[in-house]
């Protein structure tokens, strides 16, 4: 049986009813103003406190290849 956890407004699908989540990876597109006045992209990322580098870089990976498979 699965079962679904809120994280900041978004609803999260668990695996199994008694899974945790550990860690957190926030990507975010911000738009900036260069001095010139032309529009620039910026990509923000944070993260949970104890995610190191390895782990997320696994889960970015990991994120990136399921949405090549559901293209």
């Amino acid at each position: 049986m699965s079962d679904t956890i809120n994280i900041y407004g978004h609803e999260i699908q668990l695996e199994k009813a008694d899974s945790h989540i550990t860690d957190i990876i926030i990507i975010a597109r911000e738009i900036q103003y260069a001095p010139d006045g032309t529009m620039e992209d910026a990509i923000l990322i944070s993260t949970t406190p104890n995610s190191t580098y390895i782990m997320q870089r696994g889960i970015i990976e990991t994120a990136r290849d399921e949405l090549r498979d559901t293209e």
